[in-house]
């Protein structure tokens, strides 16, 4: 019987310590795989930490060089949020209109302040037609900077519309034409005086021909042929000076005595 307990003792005491060894082995796989899956997790918030900084630091990047191709460009975008009535400029766009970049909060009246008073109603028309049709939308206006001078924008912009198809939002974009405006009223002013030069040398011609005439007929003894070409000379003279001036044909036409010098020409062609 003492042998037989014995032996169940031991038997009881070796399945005890396989139990405990299975139970240690497991603890300690356990264990490693917590260091690993630790290590794992470091090495992942690691390496997204270093993709976030380096897609902050590209972002960074590329707002600097979208802020410093806008100012080369001279434009600036912006962002109307409707129902708070807040726009958002870039800081080009501050510039624009002659202010320090981001030195007063901005909303739509005081934006309408700065449109040039002769395009106000025109610029506000269209930004509320936008409002209802949610189409795209794009004009030119003039402004007025802080310094008092006149300038040319040409501004783009799109409507965004919430799920009832409410209009929340505007973004765009303006851009500094001035120079090229000038260079298209240059251009304009150009082919204007291009055009009454043509217009003179025209009525230089016909003014010539026309006396030529009736010194013709005057030499031949014919005073009536002579006086209708005159009489024609300076009817189609008149008209050509009156398109000359610009005059509108409502008005009524050049009579005569209307371009008399204010004091008579001496022989050398000078006034006196």
């Amino acid at each position: 019987d003492k042998m037989f307990v014995l032996q169940a003792f031991n038997a009881s005491v070796a399945l005890a310590s396989l139990v405990l060894a299975a139970l240690l082995a497991e603890r300690d796989r356990a264990q490693r795989a917590l260091e690993r899956a630790g290590s794992d997790l470091e090495e992942r918030v690691r390496s997204r930490t270093e993709e976030l900084s380096s897609a902050n630091e590209q972002l960074a990047r590329r707002e600097r060089q979208l802020a410093e191709a806008q100012e080369l460009a001279h434009i600036g975008s912006w962002e109307w949020d409707i129902p708070t009535n807040v726009l958002t400029w870039t800081d080009e766009l501050f510039r624009l209109f002659g202010l320090e970049p981001q030195s007063f909060p901005v909303d739509y009246e005081s934006f309408l302040e700065r449109v040039h008073e002769e395009d106000r109603e025109f610029v506000a028309a269209i930004v509320e037609r936008a409002s209802r049709d949610h189409q795209p939308f794009g004009f030119d206006h003039r402004i007025v900077r802080a310094d008092g001078t006149i300038a040319w924008l040409q501004a783009r912009g799109r409507v965004i519309v919430d799920e009832r198809g409410n209009a929340v939002k505007m973004t765009g974009s303006a851009q500094d034409i001035s120079e090229s405006k000038r260079a298209e009223e240059y251009s304009d002013r150009l082919r204007e005086a291009e055009r009454r030069q043509r217009q003179a040398l025209a009525l230089n011609d016909e003014v010539v021909q026309g006396l030529a005439v009736a010194g013709y007929a005057l030499g031949a003894g014919d005073a009536e042929t002579a006086s209708r070409a005159v009489a024609a000379t300076l009817d189609s003279a008149r008209s050509m000076v009156s398109n000359l001036l610009g005059e509108d044909e409502s008005k009524a036409a050049l009579g005569p005595g209307d371009l008399v010098r204010e004091k008579p020409a001496t022989t050398s062609g000078e006034a006196r």
